[in-house]
């Protein structure tokens, strides 16, 4: 069997070798947890929001700027969970990877990630349920807090109806504001025991 590259058919998109380890303490360790991915997600995306040279704030409101850049972004993300970045396989808007090189069908998918610009993100939730992983992660926006935990809890009954289940993988729900300027900040929910719970903390991104 030939040799898996990570390659997209977006000549943009690159693939990331990754690393053992980084300045958030994000290790190798999987599977990756609602709580590790959320940390290393949002010190890094402050840490681009706030840099002037990226002009990250720009991008937001512009759906097409936004989704190139968060997929960008993604990608490299990916290093720091010590993974390999995939956009193709499988048919899914950015893969994170245990290992790169050797045989790519023993390569177990430990993060799934969905990014919705628009409202329709209840799509992108029902191909995460399609999609085994050890990690699933919706990146959708809103400013409407009670419409969208009304949104996950029916998510949990729908999920309650599906055939067949992973228990043991992980669900990760990140909600930025519709727009800039924002009255609030990006926030953060995991599944766990069948409830939704926020762990966003004290984690800044937008202001």
């Amino acid at each position: 069997m030939k040799e898996r590259t990570t390659t997209s058919s977006n000549s943009s998109a690159r693939s990331v070798s990754p690393k053992s380890e980084d300045e958030t303490g994000a290790g190798p360790a999987f599977p990756i947890t609602p709580e590790k991915f959320w940390s290393v997600f949002s010190t890094n995306l402050r840490a681009d929001w706030t840099d002037p040279n990226k002009h990250v704030p720009g991008f937001y409101n512009n759906g097409p700027a936004w989704t190139l850049y968060i997929t960008g972004f993604l990608k490299e993300l990916a290093s720091r969970f010590a993974c390999s970045s995939d956009t193709e396989l499988p048919r899914i808007d950015v893969g994170y990877f245990d290992r790169i090189g050797a045989e790519w069908d023993e390569w177990a998918l430990e993060t799934a990630i969905e990014n919705e610009n628009g409202l329709a993100w209840n799509e992108k939730l029902s191909r995460l349920l399609m999609v085994s992983a050890g990690l699933r992660v919706l990146i959708a926006y809103s400013d409407n807090r009670e419409w969208l935990l009304g949104i996950l809890n029916r998510f949990i009954e729908i999920r309650k109806s599906r055939k067949y289940i992973h228990p043991e993988s992980g669900w990760l729900f990140i909600f930025g504001p519709r727009s800039i300027p924002a009255k609030h900040d990006f926030t953060a929910f995991k599944l766990e025991g069948g409830a939704i719970v926020e762990i966003t903390g004290d984690r800044k991104i937008v202001f």
